[in-house]
């Protein structure tokens, strides 16, 4: 039941180490969406340029870019009401997970 409720998931910060946080999360349109006050605290004081997020929960492996939800969005709305439906909870704020793409040349 944790693995479909809670997401294990690792910052880590270019210039300041890693921290190990348990998200809720919800997807849609096949996209990853997690949820957390302490995730989204640590990223307010960090940049997010130099932050990725890991999971070995993960079907795509790697480096994953952290993209904050924009809280006035449509997006944000239904992001809301699928929280909801999932936890019986709500959530303020919600970033999501974007494997990053490697460019060879």
């Amino acid at each position: 039941m944790e693995r479909f409720t809670h997401l294990p998931l690792t910052l880590v910060d270019a210039t300041d180490g890693r921290r190990a946080f348990s998200c809720r999360f919800v997807y849609v349109d096949d996209c990853l969406y997690v949820a957390g006050h302490d995730l989204v605290s640590y990223m307010a004081r960090h940049r997010l340029d130099q932050l990725s997020a890991y999971s070995e929960a993960l079907t795509a492996t790697g480096a994953h870019e952290l993209i904050v939800v924009d809280d006035e969005s449509e997006l944000h709305g239904l992001l809301m009401q699928r929280f909801a439906e999932k936890y019986d909870a709500s959530a303020g704020a919600f970033v999501e997970l974007r494997p990053l793409v490697l460019v060879t040349e």
